[in-house]
């Protein structure tokens, strides 16, 4: 499966240099917010729901690919 610039969702994560290049720069900017928020005492953009969500949808998109249905959200566990 083609996603997002990845070859699949759990076999060889990216397809280029440039591609590891970018996730370098967004897990260093992701670690930086973390520490940020520690030191400050601040809360994070994004919460536990938000990623909750967001995986949720990498998955139907994951699961209509795979099988080439139409998937509804929210997914039923």
């Amino acid at each position: 499966m083609h996603l997002f610039g990845f070859t699949s969702l759990y076999g060889r994560m990216f397809l280029s240099t440039v591609h590891s290049l970018k996730a370098v720069y967004l897990n260093t900017g992701n670690a930086y917010d973390f520490i940020k928020n520690i030191v400050e005492g601040t809360k994070p953009e994004a919460g536990m729901y938000s990623g909750y969500k967001v995986q949720e949808v990498i998955e139907a998109a994951a699961i209509s690919d795979s099988e080439k249905i139409w998937v509804e959200l929210p997914l039923k566990v």
